[in-house]
């Protein structure tokens, strides 16, 4: 299976959408927020947290961050070697360079793809279950389209599955980082961002729903850098 994974051609698929990732010079600070509301003819005034994001150059490590993962599931993390590591870091920095990011930048970038790859693969179990060759039916960079309401829509699943109780997940990686307190709070209001504010993961689950009507489908979001998890569905 090793030798076959080596000679397997590899192109990256770059997600559609980044502007959730931060920059590698900035890390995320929660800032209080005062919300001015009436109840009852009384007025209420509540703090809600809220986080500021920043940072083009953030979106050729979210870039190479997906690529790497991409790179990892298709192997098979149970047969990562060091081989792979070494050449997976060679392709991040391609991508990087490939993304604009300036000579003078690329270490420090590299370092942050490598600390989030890192993290994956040596720290989390979650990471490790995520990107296990174990699974069935795996797809990475799933490309689907779907009809919606009438609507042609084309959609790219990051890493979808069958588990061994025959869920099929369908995981979106989120590379953006956080620092501080708060990491609770944080994950909680990307879950209603890519729930509630973007539709992202129910259109996942719509898509998939078409496809396997009898399956049970559920979709999470998952944050490498912090090891965050969380699940909708």
């Amino acid at each position: 299976h090793d030798e076959a994974d080596e000679t397997k051609p590899f192109t990256p698929l770059s997600a559609p959408n980044y502007q959730h990732v931060v920059d590698i010079d900035t890390v995320i600070q929660p800032q209080p927020s005062i919300h001015i509301h009436k109840q009852n003819n009384t007025t209420l005034i509540t703090h809600k947290p809220e986080f500021s994001w920043a940072g083009a150059s953030a979106k050729a490590v979210g870039i190479a961050v997906h690529a790497a993962l991409q790179r990892v599931a298709e192997v098979g993390f149970e047969l990562w070697t060091e081989r792979h590591q070494q050449q997976v870091t060679t392709m991040m920095k391609a991508v990087l360079l490939d993304e604009g990011i300036s000579l003078a930048h690329l270490d420090k970038a590299l370092r942050r793809c490598v600390f989030g790859l890192n993290q994956c693969l040596k720290h989390s179990a979650k990471a490790q279950w995520l990107l296990s060759n174990q699974h069935q039916a795996c797809h990475n960079e799933w490309a689907l389209t779907y009809v919606d309401e009438g609507i042609c829509k084309h959609i790219v699943l990051d890493r979808s599955f069958i588990d061994e109780q025959g869920t099929r997940w369908v995981v979106d990686y989120k590379t953006g980082g956080h620092a501080g307190e708060g990491l609770d709070a944080f994950l909680d209001q990307e879950l209603i961002r890519y729930t509630q504010e973007t539709p992202q993961l129910p259109n996942y689950v719509k898509a998939l729903k078409a496809l396997e009507p009898e399956r049970e489908i559920k979709a999470a979001l998952y944050f490498p850098m912090v090891d965050g998890w969380r699940v909708w569905l």
